[in-house]
């Protein structure tokens, strides 16, 4: 498995992924044009996106088709826009079948859930609920998302 990783900061969370690669290659710094030639001589048959329109994406290497089959999964749940881009992994949940979609790639709907977790061992213990407390809400996305105007909702 050769994994592309377009990481700013490595953690531990980057040091267990890159133990489970066989190939890692760091592409910061690379243009979108320089990893395009990278997968490509590397000679990767299926290259997978796991970020979609997120910070930090690299959908500017797939416009170049390095590989023969592309596709986009997992960290984003909307179709990239991309001609080049090959299948679109989501559900039936997120996407049933009677969904209209606007989407340029081949849509493939997994039977459930296309998302998989499993909390961290580091994770906190889910602390009960204050007795007080009417309503509580948890928000799992960017913290600059949430904006004191966010918080006045």
């Amino acid at each position: 498995m050769f994994c592309y990783a377009n990481v700013a900061n490595p953690d531990d969370v980057t040091a267990r992924l890159r133990a489970s690669a066989d190939h890692w290659c760091p592409t910061i710094g690379m243009t979108d044009e320089q990893l395009a030639k990278r997968i490509h001589s590397d000679g990767i048959d299926i290259l997978v996106d796991l970020a979609g329109h997120t910070a930090g994406h690299r959908l500017g290497a797939f416009c170049y088709k390095p590989a023969p089959v592309q596709v986009t999964y997992l960290g984003y749940c909307a179709t990239t826009g991309l001609e080049t881009m090959d299948y679109w992994i989501t559900d039936a949940v997120i996407h049933p079948i009677d969904t209209i979609e606007q989407a340029v790639e081949t849509i493939v709907r997994l039977p459930r859930c296309w998302v998989g977790y499993q909390p961290s061992p580091e994770a906190p213990e889910v602390m009960p609920r204050p007795s007080d407390a009417v309503l509580t809400l948890g928000c799992f996305n960017d913290r600059t998302k949430v904006t004191p105007r966010v918080i006045a909702v």
